[in-house]
């Protein structure tokens, strides 16, 4: 074991959700960190984001979960963030209640921008770079790795994390089956919106939507409902897939388009009273092409480019567990690093081990979410005594995975 203290710099690509929580975790564990953004500010691509009872201690872990609850119209944990499974065709039928398994599975919903805000306000300005969108990382002689950015600035880091999301191009550079089209067009498409709740109500909506998440499911598509904002609007996403058709390589841009009138009404016909008041109201909704990553990557990481988030495991969002993955990727990323640096075990040495855990983790909750999209587009009426055996347990592999314990034994491995 070497005890000297090491110093080392951090440069992360990427300013989305996972970047800016890794940069916390790095700053609050005396690494030294940038951040480098492609746009003029952050911004996060999407609405809200369900944060389930992993990613609520991931970002205890990392120091951000007090900043980003004390923001206002934050909602706070609950264990009672549980789906309700309702039958979409017909009518809207509850018949399975997703059952309270562990008192502390805390969990809550948060508008993208919110977490941003929050999030920023724990990090130094001086450590955030704009405009800064980058082109290549490569390996230097001294062992560092560079990124060079489009406005022709070069900067150099002992570590380059990759967390430039779902169109990464830091991926390209961890990439050694060049061949392999790993980024797919899954034949999923994704009608989001975001309405006001008392505009339902208004419109005679019987269900309870405010409390807690509700999948309607169906043949071939299904709905996603949950609060934000306090439970004052509900993020909507009705996804219309085609299963049986295998995923093809990634469309051309813009995979986000807007939707024409009466489009997904026409998806979702014969649907019941109360998920049909849900899709009349999505006028101002955007069609999304949903992309994946099929096959997952065989490895997060290159020589000292390391990958979290989207960049490494982009994921169909069924299971609601793409960020709390990243999350999962900034803990013990940042774990790994401050042993590093205290002279536990070398960088070299870290890298691996993020390498080797996270893309067990991570790659089977990947698969595990492609599957449970197959299983809620399965539903014919009258079928709910043969889906709800399936739906038992289904968010345990995801919520109660024991990361601290995984980490400190990989820890010791390398220590000793």
């Amino acid at each position: 074991m070497n005890s000297k203290q090491q110093d080392i710099s951090v440069a992360i690509v990427g300013g989305g959700l996972c970047g800016l929580a890794c940069a916390v975790g790095l700053c609050k564990a005396g690494i030294t960190v940038n951040v480098y953004e492609a746009h003029s500010t952050f911004e996060e691509v999407g609405a809200g984001v369900g944060i389930g009872p992993n990613a609520v201690k991931a970002l205890r872990a990392l120091g951000c979960l007090d900043t980003i609850l004390a923001h206002p119209g934050v909602q706070q944990p609950t264990n009672a963030w549980r789906f309700w499974y309702r039958s979409g065709p017909g009518t809207n039928e509850l018949f399975y209640d997703y059952p309270l398994t562990r008192e502390d599975d805390e969990a809550f919903a948060i508008y993208r921008p919110t977490f941003l805000e929050a999030v920023v306000e724990l990090l130094d300005p001086s450590i955030l770079h704009f405009n800064k969108r980058c082109v290549t990382v490569s390996p230097n002689m001294d062992g560092k790795a560079s990124i060079e950015f489009a406005d022709g600035s070069i900067v150099a880091a002992d570590i380059v994390v990759g967390a430039d999301g779902i169109r990464s191009v830091t991926r390209s550079f961890v990439q050694d089956d060049a061949d392999t089209q790993h980024m797919k067009f899954t034949n999923t498409l994704a009608y989001r919106a975001l309405i006001k709740y008392q505009h339902l109500k208004a419109a005679g909506l019987q269900l309870v939507l405010d409390e807690r998440p509700t999948c309607f499911v169906g043949n071939g598509r299904h709905i996603i409902a949950f609060p934000v904002k306090g439970g004052e609007v509900i993020n909507v996403v009705a996804f219309v897939a085609k299963h049986d058709i295998p995923m093809s390589p990634a469309l051309p841009l813009p995979w986000i388009k807007s939707v024409p009138e009466g489009e997904i009404l026409e998806e979702f016909t014969g649907w019941g009273d109360d998920a049909t008041i849900l899709l009349e109201h999505m006028k101002k909704s955007s069609k999304w092409f949903v992309h994946a990553l099929s096959p997952p990557l065989p490895t997060f990481t290159k020589g000292r480019l390391v990958l979290i988030g989207d960049a490494a495991h982009a994921m169909l969002p069924h299971l609601g567990a793409g960020a709390g993955q990243g999350f999962e990727d900034a803990v013990v990323l940042v774990r790994l690093l401050r042993e590093a640096v205290s002279g536990g075990f070398s960088l070299d040495s870290a890298i691996e081990a993020y390498s080797k855990l996270r893309t067990t983790r991570a790659n089977m909750i990947l698969t595990r979410s492609q599957d449970t999209g197959r299983l809620y587009d399965s539903f014919e009426r009258g079928g709910e005594e043969l889906l709800t055996p399936q739906l038992l347990d289904i968010m345990a592999p995801v919520w109660h995975h024991d990361l601290d314990r995984e980490v400190e034994e990989i820890i010791d491995s390398l220590s000793m």
